[in-house]
């Protein structure tokens, strides 16, 4: 594919996409205004028809008023004359089937007993004429059920209000068929009591007729007119006019968008709605219209707009690559070719080529680098060429150089090779010195770590004889306090074992006299015998007391065997004591020698300890000696590594320059075939 192609390519697929988004973006716009437009649009019309609604049920019932004030300003004074005012007023164009009237008995004037069983009169002459039109004959007949609460609403209901009065849908019989009407009614009053009234009925078929006449929405509209009662009158969507009850239908929406007073647009059954109340007459209940557009209206709008807009946008898009196409051709493709040419003789050789300058932008500036690169050109292949003669002479120099190259690196190559047999002998004995200085310098190591071992184990060693020595005078200190306690604790003993026997003769003492007064509480009782029933007291206090004696006796008794057994341990406790006594001056005399011994020691050690610390300095000054000779010989080691690898770095030098040489030589026969070559090369050149 050629760049122009990839161009127009290109162009093509951005212009599309720009194109089509800004369609896309003004469809959406379009519709969402066509839907506003569309909604205003209904509401208006939905004012419209729904005013046309009212006033023409409004203008119909001028009938029913027209009557009411020619009877009221006495331009009808008679039964003949109202009956054919009511015709008159029914042949006028409208949408009413009957005119009536009804008055109250005798209210009309007073002469009812001469109408009893007439014809527009009940049976009591009460004057009551219903007008309608039957085809195109006027006909008329009687009020019926005028009397009724219930079917006789059309009365009733401007007697109780004395306002004028629309009723709901309600089935009449007129001239002997029942009939879907409503009836609009005005009251007649005199002096104001009510006396009767005038008032027009309207069939659903007319309601039907008039709707279906209105035209809107390019006659796609439908109206539905709904009663105060929620009786269909006419529904628009279906046809039906027949007072169904327009709550039982799914039109939910409906009576929610009338509480709220909401006029916007709602989507039922495949149209779009606008649900309005309608005022026939004040003080009375509003009735209802929905007004209904198809959506297949808005969408055909919409259909046509999206094609027309394709349109657009495709012709667009053709106008667009044409101008895109002429402009790239006119500016830049002519001028590429003439670029292509003039490069094409510029690779053949022909460096006399120049580019036309005449429009000065980007492939101008490209023009301007080309003639500046075809001048470039022309300066370097003059210069290659002046170049490539004395290159032609400097590879023969070179020739000769290289051969007086490869002849000194042979030489220096056996001169380098002897040189590394005698380092390599030197090398070998600078290793073996330097391994026994390593091993002397371990061995100083080893040593020199031994002799700090030593000495700080004879600074414990003084350390721990001193220790001992303060040990040994304090345990000879705490045997001469124990040796004291156990005299003093002796003592005590023998005073314990002295009061003991102070005791024991108490104890005896009380033996006595316990015995002593069981005799006399004997001798009491049997004194208290003979004395009979006076001495029975005296007998028992004599009982009493021989108790108390032999609990004395009993005492006294385990007094002497403890105070026995206590003087038996209080014995064996001094014989221990004095063995106690013994033990302590043994530990004394043997704490007293390991005290001199310790003192006897210490010199020893403290001799022995300065004496490893002299030897500790001169190992370590011998270890100083040995380090310095292993520094020496280590750099000794050095030097004759860092001379072989010199030697050999020669030789390698030597091998490597021959080898170079050859090399050279061998580049320098290509170097003067390529000089060779490039001045062939550069004579096809036209400068």
């Amino acid at each position: 594919m050629s760049i122009k192609q990839k161009i127009m390519f290109v162009s093509f697929t951005i212009i599309t996409c720009i194109i089509s988004l800004i369609l896309v973006i003004l469809s959406i716009i379009i519709q969402s205004n066509l839907v506003n437009i569309f909604s205003e649009l209904t509401n208006e019309v939905s004012q419209k028809v729904s005013s046309d609604i009212s006033n023409t049920i409004k203008n119909a019932s001028q009938k029913t008023y027209t009557y009411k004030k020619a009877y009221e300003e006495g331009l009808v004074s008679s039964r003949s004359s109202s009956i054919q005012f009511l015709k008159s007023l029914l042949k006028e164009k409208g949408i009413a089937l009957a005119v009536y009237c009804g008055f109250e008995p005798n209210a009309f004037d007073g002469q009812d007993n001469a109408y009893k069983f007439s014809k527009d009169h009940d049976s009591s002459g009460r004057f009551i004429p219903y007008i309608y039109t039957s085809g195109n004959v006027i006909k008329s007949e009687a009020l019926k059920n005028i009397d009724d609460p219930l079917q006789g609403e059309f009365y009733q209901k401007p007697k109780r209000d004395l306002r004028t009065s629309i009723t709901s849908p309600y089935v009449y019989k007129v001239g002997g068929v029942n009939m879907f009407i409503v009836s609009i009614m005005e009251p007649i009053l005199r002096d104001g009591k009510f006396i009767g009234i005038s008032g027009i009925d309207i069939s659903l078929d007319s309601i039907k007729e008039y709707i279906t006449s209105l035209r809107f929405a390019d006659g796609q509209g439908k109206i539905t007119l709904i009663s105060d009662n929620h009786l269909v009158l006419y529904d628009g969507l279906t046809g039906i006019s027949q007072g169904l009850d327009f709550r039982s239908q799914e039109d939910t929406e409906f009576y929610i968008k009338l509480k709220n007073k909401d006029l916007s647009l709602y989507e039922f059954n495949e149209h779009y709605n606008v649900a309005v109340s309608i005022l026939i007459f004040e003080n009375n209940d509003p009735w209802y219209a929905r007004i209904s557009i198809p959506k297949s209206q808005i969408q055909s709008m919409l259909f046509s707009i999206y094609i027309t807009t394709i349109g657009l946008g495709i012709i667009g898009i053709f106008l667009s690559i044409t101008a895109i196409y002429f402009t790239f051709q006119r500016l830049v493709d002519k001028r590429i070719q003439s670029v292509s040419k003039s490069t094409q003789k510029i690779a053949a050789g022909d460096l006399r080529e120049s580019f036309d300058l005449t429009v000065k932008d980007e492939l101008g500036s490209l023009m301007v680098s080309l003639n500046q690169m075809t001048e470039q050109l022309r300066k370097l292949i003059e210069i290659a060429k002046n170049s490539s003669k004395k290159i032609s002479n400097t590879t023969d120099k070179i020739h000769i150089t290289i051969n007086e190259l490869t002849d000194l690196a042979q030489g220096q190559a056996a001169s380098s090779e002897e040189a590394s047999a005698t380092v390599e002998e030197l090398n070998a004995s600078s290793e073996t010195i330097h391994s026994n200085v390593l091993s002397a310098v371990e061995n100083t190591n080893t040593i020199h770590e031994s002799l700090g071992q030593i000495q700080i184990l004879m600074k414990t060693i003084l350390e721990k004889v001193h220790h001992f020595g303060e040990i040994s005078i304090r345990a000879n200190s705490k045997a001469e306090e124990g040796r004291s306690m156990a005299n003093l604790t002796s003592k005590a003993i023998r005073e314990i074992q002295e009061k003991s026997k102070m005791i024991t003769q108490f104890s005896n003492v009380i033996s006595d006299i316990s015995k002593r007064t069981g005799l006399l509480a004997l001798n009491a009782a049997i004194e208290a015998a003979r004395a009979g029933e006076s001495g029975q007291g005296f007998a028992v206090v004599a009982e009493e007391i021989t108790k108390l004696a032999s609990q004395s006796a009993s005492s006294v008794s385990q007094i002497n065997a403890l105070s026995t057994e206590a003087l038996d341990s209080i014995g064996r406790g001094n014989v221990q004591v004095s063995q106690l006594i013994e033990v302590l001056q043994e530990i004394t005399d043997d704490v007293s020698v390991i005290f001199s011994s310790s003192q006897e020691i210490q010199p020893m050690i403290q001799d022995q300890s300065q004496r490893t610390e002299l030897i500790y300095t001169e190992v370590e000054e011998i270890t100083g000696q040995i380090r310095s000779i292993q520094l020496s010989t280590e750099e000794q080691q050095r030097a004759t590594n860092e001379l072989a690898k010199m030697t050999i770095s020669i030789s390698d030098g030597s091998q490597v320059l021959s080898d170079q040489s050859a090399s050279m030589a061998e580049n320098s026969e290509k170097l003067t075939q390529v000089s060779n070559q490039l001045e062939e090369l550069l004579g096809k050149f036209n400068l």
